[in-house]
């Protein structure tokens, strides 16, 4: 567990062969707040840059706060508190990072803005609607009375990396993102010639060439 680990609970990673991913955490309000009945903000700012720039998503930074009265934390998500994610289905993803490689970083250096400070007040004007990523959070874009006062921890940058350059990796990755996706279907050619239709469609010989390599492939698996 890295330093920063003990101000919040791992709840799910996920890591796609393409450039979607998925990563949950809760965080550890007491360890945050340094009290277990505190009253104030946990601020992020987070900032999400990738390789090549704005690679399907726009490279963007932003502040987002969670409210948190008596200890409690009040801006509570359904599934998590927070989460790094750039979401497409498996077919979309796959098919658009062929032939690329690159990834994505996000950091974020997180904060705690008690209600005696003079910046609780700026942070509970914010809008949930100014910043369309916070998905219903208050969030800026800017906070320039924020000083390095308030800096709890810096979170260990999360790196999702993708490469499907090479033909061999496009043959190996697709049938094992298949496999993991379908495995009720792994013996099912037909079902995997539609899928992989999904993903070629439109797109070059070159590519449709590594179509039937990975169908060689299964029948090879499966003679």
């Amino acid at each position: 567990m890295s330093a920063s680990q003990q101000y919040f609970f791992e709840k799910g990673i996920y890591h796609s062969y393409g450039y979607s991913f998925q990563y949950d955490i809760n965080w550890n309000i007491s360890a945050i707040s340094r009290s277990k009945e505190a009253t104030g903000f946990i601020v992020q700012h987070f900032s999400r840059m990738s390789t090549p720039p704005n690679f399907v998503k726009d490279d963007i930074s932003y502040y987002e706060a969670w409210e948190v009265r008596n200890g409690n934390l009040v801006d509570v998500g359904k599934e998590c508190d927070d989460r790094f994610i750039v979401t497409s289905t498996i077919e979309e993803s796959l098919r658009t990072s062929l032939g690329t490689q690159g990834e994505y970083r996000i950091t974020g250096d997180v904060y705690w803005i008690p209600s005696s400070s003079q910046l609780y007040s700026i942070v509970d004007s914010w809008s949930r609607e100014t910043v369309e990523q916070t998905a219903g959070l208050k969030g800026s874009y800017e906070f320039q009375q924020l000083t390095d006062d308030y800096l709890v921890f810096k979170r260990e940058p999360f790196i999702h990396r993708w490469s499907l350059i090479t033909d061999n990796e496009i043959v190996f990755k697709l049938g094992a993102a298949y496999l993991n996706c379908y495995p009720e279907y792994k013996n099912d050619f037909e079902y995997l010639s539609g899928w992989l239709d999904s993903i070629f469609r439109e797109q070059p010989d070159r590519w449709q060439k590594v179509r039937y390599t990975v169908l060689a492939n299964f029948e090879d698996l499966n003679k």
